[in-house]
């Protein structure tokens, strides 16, 4: 188990020329509940990242009070060679609406998600997993 506070991670998520670095914060709480452990996966707005979920949702300062680990997701920028920019590059999430560059290089963020609940599982050896997955409706962007 990680040491409390936040951490950068990293996972290659995809097979052969789709295979891409994922990367998202895990946030360890100074007090963890002794026999479950409750996870968080945060995915935050378009242009969002997982630091920017960080301060506009205050689940890390509930994790510690809590006693739970919290994951904040990073999308993808539609162009990952490029450093993600909010206005020039900013991260997306495949929704599977269609919109924008991220459905054409078919990124999987079911499958980066899933991978999130696999780490969580290493990393906490619970007893028992609760997983709740707020998110922010992209329905208006």
């Amino acid at each position: 188990m990680p040491a409390p506070g936040n951490h950068n991670e990293s996972l290659e998520i995809g097979v052969g020329a789709k295979k891409i670095t994922r990367t998202f914060i895990v946030h360890v709480p100074r007090v963890r509940r002794q026999i479950e452990s409750a996870g968080s996966l945060h995915a935050p707005r378009r242009g969002g990242s997982g630091e920017g979920a960080i301060s506009e949702t205050g689940w890390d300062a509930k994790s510690d009070r809590e006693g739970f680990i919290a994951i904040f997701l990073d999308g993808t920028p539609p162009h990952p060679m490029m450093p993600a920019r909010f206005l020039m590059n900013p991260r997306l999430w495949n929704d599977g609406s269609g919109r924008g560059a991220i459905d054409v290089d078919n990124v999987d963020d079911l499958g980066f998600i899933s991978a999130m609940i696999d780490f969580s599982r290493r990393i906490t050896r619970p007893i028992r997993h609760e997983f709740i997955a707020p998110g922010f409706p992209m329905a208006r962007q």
